[in-house]
């Protein structure tokens, strides 16, 4: 009866986040605009919607993931403005229900749970309210780690059979800062193998080869049916970009204000984290194969390359969601401990 009672809970808890969530970027996204960011993929969604095809019809250097799914979103209600911020409403909802979720799953209580779930939501994508690209590539990217390490507690396959899925959808959302978390994230695959059983790293390693191709071929097929040119896509998605960025990360400067001030919140949020765990490393022989040390690491590198990024990309700060969910991997970490 009390389990009952308490997934009964759970359930309510998780439909009130979803709304939350979706209905406070709706709000968000309906309290002003910037002319250049905001209508960003109002124009380019309409215009596949109206049979038009990225890289072919049109230049474009990031986003056609966003593209298609607002076109998608435009033809089931309308080529309108709420419409429109629909898909970051949507992504912020998803993002918080399934943060939630993963909380849950490292035995964080009810409340807590859903007090940092919460805060996140707020935090997220909220601070753009319309659909932008380093909001969709990080928060995608995301939902990619909760997955990886979720498939490494777990050891379920769904887990490992969506991650292409999930990095594919951020990388064609944008190139950076997806880049940087899937190589996390490869990294973390390496060392999970080193502290696994041979056959189930080899078992992991195939469902991971077979959805990377279906997702590869997947594309392929879009290629094909819209007969857009493979050229174009590198030459739009891969080339061009690079050359805008070689001058943008060779003109930048880190320093003390914009690597720690700016940030300071989120380094004291992930500071107990970072401390439980450094000690662990030193004290707990062979702690790298504990699901919490593997934890701590893909989150610390997730830190590493989400600052990186935002320096170097000199756009408004949208990493303080970080705050509320490293104050709950802290919270985690002091349970266990």
């Amino acid at each position: 009866m009390f389990l009952k009672k308490k997934l009964l809970n759970e359930k309510i808890l998780l439909i009130i986040i979803f709304l939350s969530a979706l209905l406070i970027n709706q709000f968000s996204g309906n309290r002003g605009i910037y002319p250049v960011d905001s209508f960003g993929f109002f124009d380019s969604g309409f215009r596949v919607l109206n049979g038009e095809y990225p890289f072919k019809d049109y230049w474009i250097v990031s986003g056609p993931f966003i593209d298609y799914f607002q076109a998608l979103l435009f033809s089931i209600f309308g080529a309108n403005w709420q419409s429109y911020i629909l898909q970051s409403s949507l992504l912020n909802a998803f993002l918080s229900v399934i943060t939630f979720k993963f909380l849950r799953e490292f035995d964080l209580d009810l409340k807590s749970s859903f007090f940092y779930t919460i805060c996140l939501s707020v935090l997220a994508y909220p601070s753009s309210g319309t659909p932008f690209v380093d909001h969709h590539a990080t928060f995608l990217s995301l939902i990619g780690i909760y997955f990886l390490i979720l498939g490494i507690k777990k050891d379920k396959k769904t887990y490992w059979l969506l991650l292409p899925f999930i990095l594919g959808f951020a990388f064609l959302s944008k190139q950076v800062p997806t880049a940087y978390l899937a190589i996390s994230i490869i990294l973390m695959i390496g060392l999970n193998f080193l502290s696994n059983d041979k056959n189930n790293n080899i078992r992991t390693f195939l469902l991971l080869l077979v959805s990377s191709i279906i997702f590869l071929s997947l594309v392929l097929l879009i290629f094909i049916i819209t007969d857009t040119s493979i050229k174009n896509f590198f030459e739009q998605y891969f080339f061009y970009p690079s050359s805008i960025g070689e001058s943008r990360y060779g003109s930048y400067k880190i320093n003390f204000n914009n690597l720690v001030h700016d940030f300071k919140f989120i380094h004291l949020a992930f500071l107990p984290f970072f401390i439980i765990n450094f000690i662990k490393i030193i004290k707990i022989k062979k702690y790298y194969e504990k699901i919490n040390c593997k934890l701590f690491l893909i989150f610390l590198l997730t830190f590493i390359s989400l600052a990186l990024h935002q320096i170097f990309t000199k756009n408004q700060i949208f990493i303080f969601f970080l705050i509320p969910l490293f104050t709950a991997l802290s919270h985690i970490e002091i349970n266990v401990t």
